[in-house]
């Protein structure tokens, strides 16, 4: 490390002695701390910036106020204007104090409240005054615990503050060791802030990558990553009642191969495409070592796109943005002959067009390293897609069947069937650049000092989620603060928080994937109409009134199933249903319940 470039808190590398692992750490030119991007985006010298809370945030109540900011240059006292009014904020003065608060103390704010705005006037040491922006924030109906905001590669490492199985070394050269589970927080490969920045929920910016392998021979069979709270430890005040979280994982793969003992195979994939630089779709190979050749007829394809894709691969290796050579069949775009003829270069193509399957399709290298791709309608006559080319594979590289629905969202069937490949062996196959889950539980351990720990697995419908690792968009995990309390939890003074992945101390190998985390956050109860409402609730709001009203008389005297107003299951909204809603009107049902 030099005085020039100093080096972050990083991750030990692969090597095995203290000089490998030194060298593993990742070294960056120093970053600009928050507070120095924002300085150098202030504007007017003279003008208050940098507020807390910042503009347009939503921060929950522990954290809304005291009002703070940096002063201007100049300044040597300061007015503080601020209440709900917008307009009496940013045109108030000195002499019109008129639905605006102006005092020194800080002032009260409520939960759930705003939005509120606030100005700051510089009163400058020469006599003159600088009138401050307007700035803006709405006080949040809940205690966060953290909402994955701020961490970055300088001095807020995410694994430094959510303890995972790899552990890391600090500013001084200090080694702090993992929890030996098959969690890993954070994408080194993002070396700006190690966070996700694209796979986040509306209005956020960052969500925690996490990985797990409770497969690693290693590690326990189980992933965790836990958080030593500093604050918001009394998991009572404000009469909070639960916990939440939000999460997302990533689906299984649709990828498969089936051998019917027949001579015909049958493959589903979904994947982008293969073509450009790198490819997604799911490969049946074999080893080659050398020359080789693959023939195989196409006899069907699903139409997932035009450029959906089924035929033969010879390729250089399994990574997605490995050299190959394919000739293959399109639903409506006919037969191609594609190639990368170097790692991580754009492919390209020959194409015939008005062909489609069933086709018989061809695939040879030769000693020389020269690939020839064929095509024929039966089997005998075969035609040259594209001259012999010459691609400079290893010598021990991969043949197969190759599919690919040219679809992320769609799965795509082929069959083949008079399958001939010039070297023996079993077949195995994968995804090539697709990610996926395998299915595990998911869940959450929160402890006290003394070690007394509760944990609440995911669940729906009071079962276990087994493939919660599996469900790929933004969820919400709720969970009732008294399922911890129950197991013995001083809510009063919580002392981490821990998320898991797999079964907690299990010793059984399980799946391996990546997850995102966002906003932990703890609620008073509140309207989750999908876990508890009243039964006459139509609007989804967690009370009976007039919303429902209006429900119920858009489906009057209407007649068949399906029918929200139903209340009594007769197929009929009638007078007996609105007596039902009578019976129920004004009723909160908010979970969990206070």
């Amino acid at each position: 490390n030099t005085a020039s470039t100093p080096f972050v808190m990083g991750r030990y590398g692969s090597g095995t002695s203290f000089d490998g692992i030194i060298d593993d750490i990742r070294v960056y030119n120093k970053a600009l701390t928050q507070e120095e991007v924002m300085q150098t985006m202030r504007g007017d010298p003279l003008l208050a910036w940098n507020p807390s809370p910042t503009n347009g945030s939503t921060p929950d109540i522990d954290k809304a106020v005291p009002l703070s900011w940096s002063p201007g240059d100049n300044a040597s006292e300061h007015d503080v204007y601020f209440g709900t009014d917008e307009d009496a904020v940013e045109f108030g003065d000195i002499l019109d104090k008129t639905g605006i608060y102006r005092e020194w103390i800080s002032p009260e704010v409520e939960w759930g409240s705003g939005p509120y705005f606030w100005r700051i006037d510089e009163y400058n040491t020469d006599g003159t005054i600088s009138k401050g922006r307007v700035w803006n924030f709405t006080v949040g109906d809940f205690l966060s615990i953290d909402d994955f905001e701020g961490y970055n590669v300088t001095d807020k490492l995410i694994w430094a503050i959510w303890h995972d199985g790899f552990g890391y070394w600090d500013l001084d050269g200090v080694f702090h060791p993992g929890n030996n589970t098959g969690s890993g927080v954070g994408d080194e490969d993002n070396d700006n802030t190690y966070m996700e920045e694209t796979i986040v929920r509306p209005g956020s910016s960052q969500s925690m990558p996490y990985f797990f392998n409770n497969n690693d021979p290693t590690k326990m069979k189980y992933s965790e990553a836990k958080k030593t709270l500093s604050d918001t430890r009394d998991w009572t005040k404000n009469g909070v009642k639960a916990l939440s979280l939000w999460f997302q994982g990533i689906a299984a793969s649709v990828g498969s191969f089936t051998d019917n003992f027949d001579g015909t195979y049958t493959m589903t994939a979904s994947g982008e495409d293969i073509w450009a630089q790198a490819d997604e779709f799911h490969f049946a190979y074999k080893p080659l070592s050398g020359a080789g050749s693959l023939i195989a007829r196409v006899d069907s394809l699903d139409n997932t796109d035009a450029w959906a894709k089924a035929g033969v691969m010879i390729r250089d290796s399994l990574d997605p943005n490995a050299m190959y050579a394919f000739m293959c069949v399109s639903p409506t775009s006919g037969v191609a002959y594609q190639r990368r003829t170097d790692t991580a270069i754009d492919a390209v193509g020959d194409t015939i067009a008005d062909i489609s399957a069933p086709q018989w399709v061809k695939i040879e290298r030769d000693v020389s390293g020269f690939f020839t791709a064929s095509y024929s309608s039966d089997g005998s006559t075969w035609d040259i897609a594209g001259a012999a080319e010459q691609i400079f594979m290893g010598s021990n590289i991969f043949i197969g069947l190759a599919v690919t629905a040219h679809n992320a969202s769609a799965t795509c069937q082929a069959e083949f069937s008079n399958v001939q490949v010039s070297v023996s062996g079993p077949w195995a196959n994968q995804d090539i650049g697709i990610e996926s889950n395998e299915a595990e539980r998911m869940y959450v351990s929160v402890a006290n000092s003394n070690g007394t720990t509760g944990t609440v697995y995911y669940e729906d419908n009071d079962n276990i989620v087994e493939d919660a690792t599996q469900l790929n968009t933004w969820t919400e995990f709720n969970i009732d603060l008294k399922d911890f309390q129950d197991q013995g939890v001083n809510l009063a003074d919580v002392n981490s928080v821990t998320i898991g992945i797999g079964t907690r101390g299990s010793t059984t190998p399980g799946g391996e994937g990546k997850m995102y985390f966002e906003d932990i956050r703890l609620y008073q109860p509140r309207c989750i109409s999908s876990l508890f409402k009243p039964d006459a609730d139509l609007s989804g709001d967690c009370v009976v009134d007039l919303a429902d009203i209006e429900i119920l008389v858009s489906e009057w005297l209407k007649s068949g199933s399906g029918l929200a107003a139903d209340l009594d299951a007769d197929e009929d909204v009638d007078l007996s249903d609105f007596a039902l809603m009578a019976d129920a009107w004004l009723e909160e049902l908010f979970w969990p319940q206070p």
